[in-house]
């Protein structure tokens, strides 16, 4: 059965169970923050969307996203509890600790 039938048929998927991996980690990020009593969540990133992520979970603390593209810092502006820093590039991690 072809997926455009499956959706038309009484049988289709409830697409809002349907979960992404990006969307888990993110969940497990937010969960662990709560845990442990974090006083940040610090996220690498090429684009928004792991910040829009990270803020749908509500975290306590803040999320600092760490990016090289000002457009991503700006829009990062958008999203609950976040606040972005800009980098010259994310290819190596020693250079940015």
């Amino acid at each position: 059965m072809r997926i455009a039938e499956m959706l038309q048929s009484n049988e289709a998927l409830n697409l809002k169970e349907l979960v992404t991996v990006e969307e888990t980690i993110a969940h497990c990020a937010v969960r662990s923050s709560f845990d442990l009593k974090a006083s940040l969540i610090l996220a690498f990133t090429h684009s928004a969307r792991t910040a829009q992520m990270l803020s749908k979970h509500f975290p306590r603390c803040p999320v600092l996203v760490v990016t090289p593209n000002s457009w991503v810092a700006n829009a990062t502006l958008l999203h609950r509890g976040t606040f972005s820093m800009i980098v010259g590039s994310l290819v190596s991690s020693s250079t940015l600790l």
